[in-house]
Parts: structure tokens; C-alpha cells; sequence
């Protein structure tokens, strides 16, 4: 009888080491995912400098958010965020603005794909500036 408890004690406690285990592994796993994940978002914002991800969400942006959702640019927002023009026209001002002050080689590959896009760009930001200056 006192084997038998034995056996049952012995047999519990390998099936709790082991359940443990398996949770830990899959832990840590999930863990080194998101990790690698993170990295490689890293490394996809910062290739040839940084800027890639406002370029992707230009192109997002003027795609309705198509591009995001079928996968042909990593960065954007997807349909969803695009339901109304109005978060397109913000979301392509904002990313063209941060890319002119620090990628502006990234806005000849624009202009050079879609240089009336740029040419209105670029007026709408001279505006912007020209009302800052005024304080208006």
C-alpha cells in the first residue's frame, strides 16, 4: 500500500514538473516572440535611416488603408483608421512634414512616383508656415 502511495505521489509530482515546464517553455516563448517582433520593427523603421515606416504610411494613407491590410507595407493603419478622407489628408500632411525635416531623400522617392502629390504637399505645408509666421 505504502508503494502504491508512493507510485501515485511520484506520478503527481512528474506530471506537475512537467505541466510547469511546458507552461515556463511556452512563456518564454511567447516572450522571445514579442521580443523578436519588437526587433524587428526596430530594425524596419530604422532601415537606410529611418523614415521607411512615414513613407509606408503615406502610401497607406492614399491607399484607403488597402495597402496596410493586404500586407503590401508593414506600416499604416489599415480601412478602419481611413473611413473618412479627412484622417487620410492628416495622416499624409503629418508623415510628409516629419520626412521633410528628417529623411527629405525620401521625399525625391515620392516625387519622383507621385510628384503632383508632393507639389500639393509642399504648398500646403509653405501655408502652414506662412500662417505660423504671421501668428495667425
Amino acid at each position: 500500500m505504502l508503494d502504491n502511495a508512493l507510485g501515485s505521489y511520484l506520478c503527481a509530482v512528474e506530471e506537475w514538473i512537467f505541466r510547469n515546464a511546458f507552461e515556463f517553455t511556452l512563456n518564454y516563448a511567447a516572450d522571445l516572440e514579442t521580443k523578436k517582433d519588437a526587433e524587428r520593427d526596430h530594425m524596419a523603421r530604422n532601415i537606410m535611416g529611418g523614415g521607411i515606416g512615414n513613407l509606408q504610411d503615406i502610401y497607406d494613407a492614399l491607399s484607403g488603408g488597402s495597402f496596410r491590410d493586404a500586407g503590401k507595407v508593414i506600416y499604416g493603419h489599415g480601412s478602419s483608421y481611413y473611413r473618412y478622407t479627412e484622417s487620410r489628408v492628416h495622416e499624409t500632411i503629418a508623415n510628409y512634414a516629419a520626412l521633410s525635416v528628417t529623411r527629405p531623400e525620401l521625399i525625391d522617392l515620392l516625387r519622383a512616383d507621385k510628384p503632383e502629390l508632393v507639389a500639393e504637399l509642399e504648398e500646403t505645408i509653405a501655408e502652414l508656415l506662412k500662417k505660423a509666421g504671421d501668428g495667425r
